[in-house]
């Protein structure tokens, strides 16, 4: 049997099994985690935590505001829906104003666009 070695170099390729089935059978209370993590493994779920402190364990790593991530996508959508005739249409829809419906779609002729600055 060869002794390959899985991807965290800590468990031989044969014993990854038996360590997944042995992490089926942990519980929150086994992690002794602190109130930040546990409050996220319950978030999450056991699985998942899991999952993402082997991805991400040991690292810094930011989060993004919920509101910001909900606006970037609401203004995405606002920019592909836009048609130049649907400002209302729009403003009800995402309870914006006009205004600033149309500060969102602002830049978005001007990708393909010829500047009088441009040099040819």
């Amino acid at each position: 049997m060869s002794t390959k070695y899985d991807f965290s170099n800590r468990f031989k390729i044969n014993e990854v099994e038996n360590l997944e089935n042995w992490i089926k059978e942990i519980t929150i209370n086994d992690l002794d985690l602190d109130e930040k993590n546990k409050e996220l493994c319950e978030t999450l779920g056991i699985n998942m935590y899991l999952k993402f402190v082997k991805q991400y364990g040991g690292s810094r790593l930011y989060i993004n505001m919920y509101d910001e991530i909900l606006k970037n996508a609401r203004d995405k959508m606002i920019r592909q829906e836009y048609n130049r005739y649907n400002l209302r249409e729009l403003s009800k829809k995402y309870e914006l104003s006009e205004e600033r419906i149309k500060q969102i779609v602002r830049d978005l002729g001007m990708e393909n666009q010829v500047s009088i600055f441009d040099k040819f």
